[in-house]
């Protein structure tokens, strides 16, 4: 068939005014499509029929168009024709009337002309229909369906209805014969006819900072645009299904399919128009849609819809009428209301939905959608090309594209990514997330390429995410709903006028749509647009993924704006309104655990993290901007409430038992409710805690703002909500999250803490300001300084944190139960030790010491550690003092009640009808605390200067201790049981030792209510029997200090003093002496070991205080009880000698310790010997001389034990100071040892003193050194001033040592004589080393002596070190040049020179001018500035002054 039998007719009638003309040319128009139409019926199918199509199609398009606009043109010239009535009888006449008949012809030929194109339309839909294989001219027919640019500019009417709905079913049925390539050339055409379809302004709305993707909803509303909108979205829908015809394809799969089409080329190369085997046709198509997704947000949005409704959909039921999750409605059903493709429809498919309704085909067109949109693969659809080049290629500038959409092109692409991964489809979500992945790992490593000449520097947050707020914004939007977020909108914009703000709060990745408020047609409309929530198993990845677009990116709340400005909080406050509406609406009642959930808290909890940081920067800027802190406040307050309200029910134990089933639902909530306990940490570290408002201390709720409260009123933090929950929590958490309950807790205590010193700071600064105004007046600046020093008391307590306090000591002793876990009890004692002790100390304190006797070692040593007893317990020294930092950060120290508040707090028994543990009630490791803390409270500052109860407290306390020894009386204790014991005997020697009313309450039962069952009877047996050799040894002290104080025994009051047998009867000293000898017998033999010790101590105790009280009688007294006590104790001595060298370690050390406590004195001079005790001191002195030379040895070398020897040598010596130079003659003792004289033991005791120095034991302990200093010091100063029978107060005998000669001195002569003789002048360097401590231990002695009391220096042996005071820094320096000095020696003489000073000043100071005393200090101090530069061991001292500097010197002196 010729071509021209088959040309299209004549494009249009030529505009003509005549009427005839026109009617012949529609005749003729109708031969020729009559003509046409029997051609068009004559063509064969195939070939032939697709290439008069190809011509053919377009036209009759075209034409039908334009027929209908020109019979529409023709009528309404009819209608302005109309001739008035006086005209209408010449047209009866016949004038006129031919035009009428004429344009009624030419209406009816446009009627045919219509049915006839409508006929040969027909025709050619039902041919092709049939011929599958028939290509339609698309691209010809897209043409026609859009409106040219410049045509659009004079009229915004598109192409006449027949030609668009006509054209639009052509193209539904040859989209699906098209080529990829072809399909891709349709495509920017499909998407510009789609939006001329949308109404793009807001009638209501005329504010040209609009969102950039809102259109207005008339394309809705109008059934026939509505219709035109469906079928060129389903259009557009198979042009990209099309597109990505492979979606498994990678790039070498791509390699070699080129290659083998470049290699066949010239053989399958086919004629047929439209069709072409250039691989890259498609990409080079893919162009132009890119830059017109770029340049037009608003087709950008609605291209973004489109996938994302793909990607959400999911298969329902043909009878349900539910919307799929994701969806809104007016995309479902425009999305299954589209045609089935030709090759489904062959298989009974009648729409979109019944092609899709398996798993299959809808996983294929996903996986074909996500090829096309990902930044990794060959397309990346929303991305612009210079970005898919960087992305593609790792780096690179490129040239500048003219499109740019401010990186919403970014976000579109990883939003539909994110939503894919939370797919059903497994093949889906893996390829999604391996997509993600890729396109998040883009610059790892690299460098992120910046645009050409932009002045801002692109992050990698921008670069990989673009958009950020519109990102995030989307993805919470589709997690709660477009119909909840309609009103979080419509809230938001009530509270924002900034024009900037608005834009920012309305940015969205897809479209939005304008509608009149007042309209319900149309506001019915919108909702019908909004979007459902997506499924649970899609919003998890979302959440998840914005949660961690806030840990990564700082600067995420950062706008485009001035941060200082109120409205510049408006991605904060939008983001954060959406992030609690998705948690709230997860968590609604009844909703159970899910991933989604799990998700939603992490988001939550990374809110609050940038939101706190927010907050807290506002805060410290210091910029006022109330309106902006409010509404971050409020976000901040609902994240708490939140965060509470999912800890609820661990709080209260009600999913404890679902928490334990390890099930993938628990695994979820602890996941979850970890998050929440990180919102909690996060907002009580940040300036949230310190808002007037307190709604972190309530679990979210804010009170009433107190800015009209007086200063006087109450404390304003009374609640404690959020504490009660948390110790719920950690008391009923599962094992795995009791650490975070703890930490939770942790930080909400630093928040108290931080809000009650701020509080108090504020208190503080209003008083000082109401003083200033009252006494404007200079003020004694030291009228106050009493009043702060002073302690607060219980009852003088601040009254503004009664509340707070009275709130918190329920709460902490129900934490405190041993049947709670253990983090319940750590969190109790941390709040009482931290919190409670600013509060309340004296609860806290009571608290603190019932959480000493906890079996877990970190509860007991946080209570010991705020109580201060934890360096304490068991030492002998209370008094111990804390460092200076310690003070400083001890609110304890600064606070702490009075021992008598304390007594009735936590020893007495109270009225209330809930009664809390009293000591009598704690734990036996509690009470060993409790004592020792009592205890040192009793000595502290306060006690000494704040109580005024006259002793009661103190009498009470030593009651406590004796019903504590009583309670334990012949039992067999524990080693917990023991160390009470222990406590309790330190505590009662502590209290014995220095107050007369504990002495009292022993011995006399003062303040006790009933008769106690335990005396000093017990207090002595128990010294003797106890197991515990510091129990032993303590109550020995108590019945020393009972002793001692002979009044305590006047029971009747009289004039006439206490005599010695009175005494001794009454205190039963002699029965105990009696006991104890017999104790100390059997250590020869069988003995028990607890029982020797005991009567060691005991013993001792015994003959110090008869030694005493006797010396202290100016009459001798003489009778049975005073003669066998003397008995008894010269007994005890010599047993107490003979046991020194015991083979026992412990009875050894115990029976030095012993003579050390027997001959104790408390003066400075010595107390007389009686003549009584002559033989037994000498019996004992020659014991300890042999146990000096066997543990000195080189067998039996024992520092410890020598070190105990020593000091019970200096002591024997300097009570024996009375007996020296003492023989016996031929007269013989009662024990028989005839041999054994005071006066030669004292020298030979002294000779073994001496042999200690440089000696084998010395070796191992050079410090024994200075021990034997301080013995033969004692030895030599026991008597200050008197006439000596032997020697002379001249100078030492010259020549050598003489040994008779030194042994006939005076013991202060003697032993500087023979340190300075011989020792000193010893061929052996130890015992020169040793000599250097020796003399640092004397000359100390005496420099301090003569510091402290200007008496002293006349003392026998501070004179004596005067005189000889050259010798002392002489040897010094000599001692430290030499070359074989110890470090120790060295030390030694270096303080030995300061002690010279020390003592040459005090002297100094009590002589008179022009004394020869004066010229010996200044020949000292010459003498030691001369040798100076000698002083060392490696040449002259970089100290040794020039002559210049000296002379310099003595200038200023003169």
């Amino acid at each position: 068939m010729a071509n021209q039998n088959s040309a299209p007719p004549s494009a249009s009638p030529k505009n003509d005014d005549d009427p005839s003309q026109t009617l012949t040319n529609l005749q003729s128009e109708l031969s020729t499509l009559n003509r046409v139409s029997h051609r068009l019926a004559m063509t064969d199918a195939g070939p032939s029929l697709e290439k008069v199509l190809a011509l053919l199609l377009p036209r009759l398009l075209q034409r039908i168009g334009k027929n209908d606009d020109a019979k529409k043109k023709n009528r309404r010239s009819n209608n302005k024709r109309k001739m008035p009535p006086s005209i209408t009888t010449n047209i009866a006449t016949g004038g006129g009337g031919d035009d009428v008949i004429i344009n009624q012809q030419i209406d009816g030929m446009h009627d045919t002309i219509h049915k006839k194109l409508i006929e040969m339309l027909g025709h050619t839909m039902k041919r092709v229909r049939e011929d599958r294989d028939c290509k339609l001219p698309c691209v010809a027919i897209l043409e026609l369906l859009i409106v040219p640019p410049e045509e659009e500019k004079n009229n915004s009417n598109t192409a006449n209805p027949f030609t668009i709905n006509l054209g639009l079913a052509f193209l539904t049925l040859g989209i699906n014969r098209c080529t990829p390539g072809e399909c891709a050339s349709l495509l920017p055409g499909l998407l510009k006819f789609m939006g001329c379809n949308f109404n793009h302004n807001d009638p209501n709305n005329n504010n040209d900072n609009d969102d950039a993707n809102s259109i207005g909803i008339g394309h809705l509303l109008d059934p026939s645009r509505k219709i035109r909108h469906d079928q060129t979205w389903h259009l557009i829908l198979r042009s990209l299904e099309s597109i990505s015809h492979n979606p498994t394809e990678n790039a070498a799969s791509r390699r070699r399919a080129a290659a083998q089409k470049s290699a066949s080329s010239v053989s399958t190369t086919s004629s047929s128009p439209g069709k072409t085997s250039d691989p890259n046709n498609t990409v080079a198509s893919l162009h132009d849609t890119k830059h017109l997704i770029a340049s037009n947000p608003i087709l950008a949005a609605a291209l973004f819809d489109l996938f994302m409704d793909v990607f959400l959909y999911s298969p329902v039921p043909a009878s349900s009428s539910l919307i799929p999750n994701g969806l809104s409605t007016v995309g479902y059903q425009r999305l299954i209301g589209g045609a089935a493709s030709q090759k489904t429809s062959s298989s009974g498919c009648k729409n979109w939905k019944e092609e899709f309704v398996t798993r299959a085909s809808l996983r294929q067109l996903k996986l074909k959608f996500l090829d096309l949109i990902a930044p990794c693969r060959r397309y990346a659809l929303f991305l612009p090309e210079k970005l898919n080049n960087s992305v593609v290629d790792g780096g690179g500038s490129g040239e500048d594209e003219a499109a740019s959409d401010d990186g919403m092109g970014i976000s579109r692409t990883v939003a539909l990514m994110v939503l894919l991964t939370g797919d059903t489809d497994p093949d889906v979500k893996s390829k999604a997330e391996s997509y993600l992945r890729a396109h998040m790992d883009t610059y790892r490593g690299k460098d992120v390429p910046q645009t050409g000449n932009s002045t801002t520097t692109t992050t990698v947050h921008d670069a990989l995410l673009g958009n950020s707020i519109a990102l995030a914004q989307t993805m919470l939007v589709l997690a709660i709903g477009g119909a909840a977020s309609l009103g979080i909108d419509k809230k938001l914009t009530s509270q924002y006028k900034n024009e900037m703000a608005l834009g920012i709060m309305k940015t969205s990745l897809g479209l939005t749509y304008c509608a009149d408020s007042n309209n319900a047609t149309q506001q019915k409309a919108v909702l019908s647009c909004s979007r459902m929530k997506i499924s649970e198993s899609s919003a998890a990845p979302a959440l998840k993924f914005v949660g961690k677009m806030f840990d990564d990116n700082p600067k995420l709340f950062h706008v485009g704006m001035d941060m200082e400005e109120g409205e510049s909080d408006i991605a904060a406050v939008s983001i954060g309104t959406l992030v609690l509406a998705v948690f709230g609406d997860l968590h609604r009642p009844g909703s159970s655990a899910s991933l989604a959930m799990e998700s939603a808290s992490s988001v939550l909890n990374s809110l609050c993290i940038r939101l706190s940081l927010f907050y807290d920067a506002r805060v410290q800027s210091g910029v006022n901007v109330s309106e902006s802190m409010e509404r971050i406040r409020q976000l901040l307050a609902q994240s708490m409430a939140q965060a509470c309200a999912v800890l609820a029910p661990t709080s209260s134990g009600e999913s404890t038992y679902l928490a334990n089933n390890g099930t993938k639902s628990s695994t979820v909530q602890i996941d979850q409710r970890d998050k929440c306990y990180g919102v909690i940490c996060t907002l009580a570290r940040s300036q949230f805690a310190l808002d007037d408002r307190y709604a972190l201390f309530d679990c979210g709720k804010s009170n009433e703002r107190p800015g009209s409260r007086p200063t006087s009123a109450p404390f304003p933090l009374t609640t404690i909500s959020t504490a009660t929950s948390l110790f719920g929590c950690a008391s009923n958490e599962v094992e795995m999250l009791r650490p975070r309950a703890t930490s939770a807790l942790d930080a909400l205590l630093g928040a108290y803490v931080r809000v009650v010193k701020f509080l108090a700071e504020r208190e503080q600064i209003i008083k000082m300001e109401q003083i200033s105004a009252a006494t404007p007046e200079a003020v004694n600046p030291w009228a106050n300084v009493s009043e702060s020093a002073t302690v607060v008391k219980e009852e003088t307590a601040d009254v503004s944190t009664e509340g707070l306090s009275r709130s918190l000591l329920p709460l902490l002793w129900n934490a405190s139960r041993r049947n709670l876990p253990k983090s319940s009890r750590i969190a109790a004692a941390r709040w009482s030790s931290e919190l409670l002790l600013c509060l309340s100390n004296s609860n806290a304190y009571h608290l603190l010491c019932f959480l000493s006797g906890d079996d877990d070692a970190t509860v007991s040593m946080i209570s010991k550690q705020a109580l201060e007893v934890d360096k304490m317990l068991g030492e002998d020294n209370i008094l111990t003092q804390l460092s200076p930092s310690e003070i400083d950060n001890t609110v304890a120290v600064r606070n702490r009640a009075t021992f008598s508040v304390l007594m009735d707090t936590i020893v007495k028994s109270q009225s209330s009808m809930k009664k809390r543990p009293k000591y009598s009630d704690f734990h036996v490791r509690a009470q060993a605390a409790t004592l020792r803390f009592l205890l040192h409270s009793l000595f502290s500052e306060e006690s000494f200067y704040g109580d005024e109860d006259g002793g009661m407290a103190l009498k009470d306390f030593v009651l406590t201790i004796l019903k504590t020894l009583a309670f334990h009386k012949g039992c067999s204790l524990n080693r917990e049981e023991t160390d009470l014991i222990d406590e309790c005997s330190i505590a009662l020697a502590s209290c014995t030792s220095s107050s007369k009313e504990a002495r009292l309450v022993i011995v006399n039962h003062e303040g006790a209510a009933s008769d106690p069952r335990y005396g000093y009877n017990d207090i002595a047996m128990q010294a003797l029997t106890s197991n515990s050799s510091k129990t032993r040894r303590h109550l020995a002290e108590v019945m020393s200090h009972l002793y001692e104080d002979n009044l305590l025994w006047d029971v009747d009051s009289s004039t006439e003093p206490l005599s010695i047998s009175t005494w001794i009867e009454r205190s039963g000293l002699s029965h105990i002496a009696v006991i104890c000898r017999e104790k100390l017998h059997t250590m020869s033999s069988s003995f028990v070991l607890g029982e020797v010790h005991g009567a060691a101590f005991l013993g001792s105790s015994c003959v110090r205080a008869f030694r005493l009280a006797v010396a202290e009688k100016t009459i001798d007294e003489e009778n049975s009880n005073i003669s066998n006590c003397w008995e008894q104790c010269c007994g005890i001595i010599a047993l107490l000698g003979k046991g020194l060298a015991h083979s026992d370690i412990a009875i050894g050390n115990a029976c030095s310790k012993a003579i050390v406590i027997a001959f104790s004195y408390d003066g400075p001079d010595a107390p007389i010997l009686n003549r009584r005790l002559f033989d037994a001191v000498a019996i004992a002195m020659d014991s300890l001389n042999s146990a000096l030379k066997k543990f000195s040895s080189i067998d039996h070398a024992d520092p410890t034990r020598v070190s105990s020897l020593i000091q019970a040598a200096g002591l024997l010596l300097a009570a024996s100071t009375s007996g020296a130079g003492f023989t016996k003659g031929a007269a013989s003792s009662e024990d028989g040892s005839s041999s054994i004289d005071l006066g030669p033991a004292r020298l030979q005791c002294t000779e073994a003193l001496f042999g200690i120095l440089g000696s084998t034991v010395y070796r191992k302990d050079d410090e024994l050194s200075l021990v034997v200093g301080e013995a033969l010091l004692k030895y030599a100063d026991a008597f200050g001033a008197g006439e000596w029978s032997s020697g002379s107060e001249s100078g030492w005998k010259e020549g050598k040592y003489d040994e008779k000669y030194a042994f006939e001195l005076p013991p202060h002569r003697h032993v500087l004589y023979t340190m300075f003789q011989r020792e000193l002048l010893s061929s052996n360097p130890l015992k020169r080393n040793a000599c250097a401590s020796t003399f640092l231990a004397l000359i100390g002695h005496a420099s301090r002596c003569a510091n402290l009391d200007p008496s002293s220096v006349h003392r026998a042996f501070v004179q004596e070190i005067w005189k000889n005071l050259a010798l002392f820094q002489s040897s010094f320096i000599k001692l430290l040049a030499d070359p074989k000095s110890k470090h120790l020696s060295r030390e030694s003489c270096c303080k030995g020179l300061a002690a010279c000073r020390g003592l040459a000043a005090a002297i100094s100071s009590s002589i008179k001018v022009g004394d020869e005393s004066l010229s010996q200090i200044e020949s000292l101090n010459e003498q030691l500035l001369k040798a100076f530069g000698q002083t060392t061991n490696y040449g002259g001292s970089i100290m040794q002054e020039t002559d210049a500097q000296a002379r310099e010197r003595r200038e200023e002196t003169e």
